[in-house]
């Protein structure tokens, strides 16, 4: 009795179906809503780490000519790093390298360089200036 009168009402009143769609859609946006919400989260969270390592390097380290990056945040792209580096560091002529191109290697011997690398699951900065033994590369 009950299920024909919801399909009676739905029959003559179109606007239901939407009503009942919504309804039926509902749980299901919110629970793909918490699990992105999870996902974007931890992703910020990466990032947050870096960009702080750049940011006290910047309040606190020697100016450097180049900048070398190990890796990169999870779907974070290089001109997500070049931007965040050129930002935060407010230089626009700052040069920016990733760990595996050749460039990265020269510019180690002939620059003042900082290497930001992921040791575990902590971030650290490590400058380094021609002549000097590079750490762990």
């Amino acid at each position: 009795m009950r299920i024909g009168l919801v399909r009676r009402n739905l029959r003559d009143h179109p606007a239901g179906w939407a009503a009942l769609f919504l309804l039926l859609w509902l749980p299901w946006d919110l629970e793909v809503l918490r699990l992105d919400k999870r996902e974007t989260l931890a992703r910020d969270n990466q990032v947050r780490a870096r960009v702080t390592s750049v940011e006290t390097f910047a309040k606190y380290g020697q100016p450097v000519e180049a900048f070398i990056f190990s890796g990169a945040p999870e779907s974070f792209h290089r001109w997500g790093v070049e931007g965040a580096l050129s930002y935060v560091l407010d230089s626009g002529r700052l040069r920016i390298y990733s760990d595996g191109e050749s460039a990265a290697s020269e510019v180690l011997t002939s620059s003042r360089v900082a290497l930001l690398e992921r040791d575990g699951a902590a971030l650290s900065i490590i400058e380094h200036a021609p002549g000097q033994a590079s750490a762990g590369k």
